[in-house]
């Protein structure tokens, strides 16, 4: 999609669902970072209806952000929504006591960036209540469980890996050279969206001294073994 149809198209749609919670709020608690949506759950007790749309709002002003580029994470986010949801619960079940809140947070944060035991230490540092450590832990386990191996971040592994295969999952492009003035016609290619792996067993393959780029029919330059043992592996 062009830039310019994806900016009008979230845009409108941040305008839209800001126009619905200034509307049905009195504020427009669809945008921002979220405090505001907090802010407005504490001190009284909120229909539940209110609760859940509003939760659903903050979901889909997020994710028309996120798709229209913008950019600034996802740990308030997530930290909001899941407060949104406690805060449903405890409408639900009743009571005051803000376990349902806080807990919901902490779900919502591990399931989020899979750092469950960050999530509840979260938890004990923002509380100071050791009583809802045990709580949520056992929501953020539940969390773990429903969100699979699905992460907000893209760069987090679903395990350690060593050096060597870290280093040929990094984009063929870092590792390039400037092409020499005679390139050979018989050299291997490999595309620019191929792997640095990619380009090693293309080394190993060929024998040849180089492994040519290409985007497209433009060289976008070569890979010789050297700069291949020379690419620090990306950090974990």
């Amino acid at each position: 999609m062009p830039a310019w149809a994806r900016l009008a198209g979230t845009g409108a749609g941040l305008a839209l669902v800001g126009g619905v919670t200034w509307a049905v709020y009195d504020g427009p608690l669809s945008l921002g970072p979220g405090f505001g949506a907090i802010d407005w759950t504490e001190g009284l007790r909120r229909p539940l209806g209110l609760v859940v749309l509003l939760l659903v709002v903050r979901a889909v002003a997020t994710t028309l952000t996120l798709a229209g580029g913008g950019v600034g994470g996802l740990f308030i986010p997530l930290l909001v929504e899941g407060w949104l949801l406690g805060t449903a619960v405890e409408v639900v079940v009743g009571g005051d006591t803000m376990l349902f809140p806080v807990i919901g947070a902490a779900a919502f944060l591990g399931a989020g960036y899979r750092t469950p035991i960050a999530a509840v230490v979260f938890v004990a540092e923002a509380t100071g209540r050791p009583g809802f450590v045990v709580p949520a832990f056992v929501a953020t386990a539940v969390a773990q469980f429903v969100m699979g191996d699905v992460s907000v971040s893209t760069y987090q592994l679903t395990r350690r890996v060593d050096l060597v295969t870290r280093r040929d999952r990094r984009s063929v492009v870092d590792t390039c050279t400037a092409p020499p003035p005679d390139l050979a016609p018989d050299a291997p290619e490999v595309p620019a969206t191929a792997t640095v792996g990619d380009a090693r067993r293309a080394l190993v393959a060929s024998g040849a001294p180089y492994v040519v780029v290409r985007d497209g029919t433009t060289v976008v330059g070569v890979v010789t073994p050297g700069t291949v043992l020379a690419l620090e592996p990306p950090p974990e």
